[in-house]
């Protein structure tokens, strides 16, 4: 909390500063220059108008471009990301599939019989067609899976 007391105390000094519209300067009996915005009482000062200040260059304006070029590194990394997890789940439905498509390719080199279901009805595949349906697992292998 005492940090915080300073650090607002400090800016509310610096602000003060930077929006002074009047600078008096004053030579000192040791021959020192002084700059304030209040002059002293007891010395010839003299008036200098303080330009206004370049707001292109304040801290506020810094602040809302870092701001804006945060917001798009932002963007531009949440669209990476999105592309990513598309990407991602795009491997992993292929993944999924080449693994369904091998359990099928073993299933079909065990041998033995197998069924299907074509309106309702268990049929069983002979050999020939057991080998055309390997072939054709093979090929799709080979051309998805590698």
């Amino acid at each position: 909390m005492k940090h915080l007391t300073i650090a607002l105390f400090l800016t509310l000094i610096a602000q003060g500063n930077v929006f002074a519209s009047e600078v008096y300067t004053w030579k000192d009996k040791n021959g020192q220059v002084h700059y304030s915005d209040k002059p002293p009482a007891d010395v010839d000062a003299k008036l200098i108008r303080a330009e206004a200040p370049n707001t292109a260059g304040s801290p506020s304006a810094d602040l809302s471009k870092a701001e804006r070029d945060f917001r798009e590194r932002q963007a531009k990394q949440g669209d990476a990301d999105k592309k990513n997890a598309e990407q991602a789940a795009r491997k992993a439905s292929k993944d999924e599939a080449c693994n369904n498509l091998r359990n099928r390719i073993a299933l079909f080199e065990q041998g033995g019989r197998i069924a299907t279901q074509e309106g309702g009805e268990r049929v069983f595949l002979s050999d020939d067609q057991i080998a055309s349906e390997l072939s054709k697992m093979k090929s799709r292998q080979d051309k998805d899976c590698r």
